[in-house]
């Protein structure tokens, strides 16, 4: 286990540039965060939440820890994305990928239990 300190990356790994930019902010609330991290993989994270969301191959959304896709994204038509169950019902709808993400996140990163333990 490495120890995080402010000239770290978030990763962990002493390789990586602690000062590259590798976080964007979703949308205009700016609760969520889109990680890029060092090996290509994507992270959703939402203020006070302590678990996330991995952006998988073909716009699903995985929730950290598991296997099946949570939700998934498709662009519709122009300026048109739904976000569906595994089911396959639609259950929300945005203009853009990016700010889907975010109310996808906002609906699945609810704070738990486990986010207020250590307070």
């Amino acid at each position: 286990m490495s120890t995080l300190t402010r000239n770290t990356a978030l990763c962990g790994h002493p390789e990586c540039d602690p000062f590259q930019r590798r976080n964007s902010i979703l949308d205009d609330e700016g609760d969520v965060v889109l990680y890029n991290d060092c090996t290509g993989v994507k992270y959703m994270f939402r203020d006070t939440v302590c678990h996330g969301l991995i952006l998988g191959r073909g716009w699903t959304l995985i929730r950290e820890g598991e296997s099946e896709p949570a939700a998934t994204l498709k662009h519709v038509a122009d300026r048109a994305w739904t976000a569906s169950w595994p089911s396959g019902r639609v259950f929300l709808r945005h203009d853009t990928g990016y700010g889907l993400i975010a109310k996808v996140a906002r609906r699945l990163l609810k704070p738990a239990k486990c986010c207020h333990e250590d307070r």
